[in-house]
């Protein structure tokens, strides 16, 4: 796990609260960064490690960003930095061209196979399994 290495675990000490803070004033107003928003965050706030490289960092953004969108939402972040039980996103907020990349992802763009897209979203809704994992 990339976020294993002793040069990430400040991170970890960083409480989420601030962390989010630190994340939202970096960020877009939806709270999502951009590689070089990401890169700056992580270089320029005193909390996080100093002595992360910018080759490091690429290869952590790269590591975690979303994989349609590429960019880092928020709650990515989160479930990287303090595990997939801090932030749980539920399925409605998925923007649909995500849910066909979850549901299909070798052709986001055109969703195949035996369970529509739409039949796929309702089993979810009525199960209760109403979260995907971000990662």
């Amino acid at each position: 796990d990339l976020l294993a290495r002793p040069e990430f675990k400040a991170l970890r000490q960083i409480p989420m609260a601030q962390l989010k803070h630190i994340f939202h004033r970096h960020g877009n107003r939806s709270g999502v960064l951009n590689l070089h928003q990401f890169s700056t965050l992580m270089r320029t706030e005193p909390q996080c490690h100093p002595t992360l490289t910018k080759n490091d960092l690429d290869h952590l953004y790269l590591h975690l960003q979303d994989p349609v969108t590429k960019a880092m939402p928020w709650d990515t972040f989160m479930q990287a930095v303090h595990g997939p039980a801090a932030a749980p996103r539920p399925l409605w907020k998925l923007h649909s061209k995500i849910l066909e990349h979850c549901y299909n992802p070798a052709r986001p763009q055109k969703v195949q196979g035996t369970l529509c897209l739409k039949r796929w979203l309702h089993r979810y809704d009525t199960t209760g399994l109403g979260y995907l994992s971000a990662t």
